[in-house]
């Protein structure tokens, strides 16, 4: 298992205060993309979070069959397994929208996206910006703990 253990200082994003998560809550971020596994990496751990990591949809299988995630930050394009079928496996398990909370991050078209809007938390187009994703998994996992 490999969690973010140290983070480059990069700035608190906005509205999700480290203070303000008093437990922390467990996020996987299943990203093919060594850049923006770092850097949302980064972000998420500063703001007081649990991050671990999945490089590809088999890996985020894995961690999913292995663990329980209050988030889950999910690319659509990745090698072994595509998040398509990391959702479709998420809601075969009944481990889905219901249970943990998905949110998609994608630079896919925004018609093939329809059918999976309706399945995750929300859709994040790349590239996003970090404030807009911060404050979406401030509101997904609020969601869940409620």
């Amino acid at each position: 298992m490999r969690a973010l253990d140290h983070a480059q200082p990069l700035g608190q994003p906005r509205g999700f205060e480290r203070e303000v998560v008093q437990v922390a809550a467990r996020v996987l971020l299943a990203e093919d993309d060594q850049g923006i596994r770092a850097l949302v990496g980064s972000v998420l751990y500063r703001a007081g979070l649990t991050v671990e990591f999945a490089a590809d949809g088999k890996e985020a299988i894995e961690r999913l069959q292995e663990n329980s995630y209050d988030a889950i930050l999910l690319d659509l394009m990745m090698p072994t397994a595509s998040g398509f079928e990391v959702l479709a496996w998420m809601h075969k398990e009944k481990r889905g929208a219901a249970k943990q909370c998905v949110i998609i991050l994608t630079a896919m078209p925004e018609k093939q996206m329809e059918l999976t809007k309706e399945r995750v938390f929300a859709v994040i187009r790349k590239p996003f910006d970090i404030d807009e994703l911060m404050d979406i998994v401030k509101r997904c996992i609020d969601a869940r703990k409620s």
